[in-house]
């Protein structure tokens, strides 16, 4: 029993010393290090909005003429008294915007999307007089044109010329 108590009352001074040398450390002061500016943030590029109004008269363009290659949005409103739709038209390489003018001739054209050309996937929904089409996408380097299209009787006008180039 005498080994017990003597074991324990070890066991008890040893807690009591690490005790007395742990309250006895002084205690760690908090460095200040003084305020920095605030970490800048790199600007995001805003993604570009291009916009075309038709009023049965003429295509109206409001938007950039120049972006750079990725995404974008497109609004057409059809401000006109009846259906109606926009159209975006990727030139081949070395076709120019005086080019599509001049496929089209004289306006109100009747003349569909020349040969030389690609329509951007999604742009032609037909509306309603009042509603408005929105379309999110991605555009590639290279010419593009955007066109109004009324489609009863069938008339086109030419809105705009794009460069999408980096």
């Amino acid at each position: 029993m005498n080994d017990q108590k003597r074991s324990a009352c070890i066991l008890i001074v040893i807690l009591l010393l690490l005790l007395v040398v742990g309250c006895a450390t002084p205690k760690a002061q908090p460095t200040t290090i003084p305020p920095t500016d605030a970490p800048k943030s790199t600007p995001t590029a805003e993604i570009p909005h291009l916009e075309l109004t038709f009023d049965g008269e003429s295509c109206i363009y409001e938007g950039p003429t120049e972006i750079n290659p990725g995404v974008a949005t497109f609004s057409f409103i059809n401000n006109s008294e009846g259906v109606a739709a926009a159209n975006m038209i990727i030139l081949d390489e070395g076709k120019t915007i005086q080019d599509v003018i001049d496929h089209n001739g004289p306006e109100p054209s009747q003349k569909h999307a020349p040969v030389w050309s690609s329509d951007v996937p999604y742009i032609w929904e037909e509306i309603n007089p009042g509603e408005i089409h929105t379309w999110e996408g991605r555009l590639w380097p290279g010419l593009h044109a955007l066109v109004c299209a009324r489609i009863e009787p069938l008339g086109v006008w030419f809105g705009t010329g794009i460069t999408v180039e980096s």
